[in-house]
């Protein structure tokens, strides 16, 4: 949850985490390669909530 706006992201929620990883792919992260990938989800929040109706979140 952000305290400036109180805004969140369930991620218990199949479409924000759906959301989320479109978002990501869009900006050019690569979840193809061997291994693990660590993205800051911070920066995707506001992406993440622009996909999803304000009830989804």
């Amino acid at each position: 949850m952000r305290a400036s706006d109180h805004a969140y992201l369930n991620l218990h929620r199949p479409k924000v985490v759906r959301a989320l990883l479109d978002e990501a792919l869009e900006r050019g992260h690569d979840f193809t390669a061997p291994g693990t990938v660590e993205v800051d989800g911070w920066g995707l929040f506001d992406g993440v909530l622009g996909r999803l109706h304000p009830s989804e979140g």
